[in-house]
């Protein structure tokens, strides 16, 4: 949202894991996209950002990772590092890059 109110001209694309979520986030004004999938979502994205429950995210991290362009910087806002941190950096190989992220780092 707030690349949007700024004026960027970012693509912002998203997908959530309940459908129900995705019908209400593609009628919202920031949103330009919503896919069904977490692949189409982070297939040629230049940024990904996690914002699952923490347990989620390193399987999220496995399911996308395969699908990520040379690159692409993955980051999440799980509150714990430890699990997240080592399947990031196990997973998101090659020329994309996985920086573990925090909730309160603004």
């Amino acid at each position: 949202m707030a690349l949007k109110s700024r004026g960027n001209p970012a693509h912002i694309r998203i997908w959530a894991r309940r459908e129900e979520t995705r019908k209400e986030l593609s009628s919202l004004h920031w949103c330009d996209q919503v896919v069904d999938t977490a692949e189409q979502c982070a297939a040629n994205a230049d940024l990904v950002v996690l914002c699952p429950p923490v347990d989620v995210i390193p399987d999220l991290l496995a399911q996308i990772a395969p699908h990520l362009s040379p690159g692409t910087l993955v980051t999440d806002v799980g509150s714990t590092k430890e699990a997240i941190c080592a399947a990031g950096e196990s997973l998101i190989t090659g020329q994309s890059q996985f920086i573990g992220s925090h909730p309160m780092a603004g």
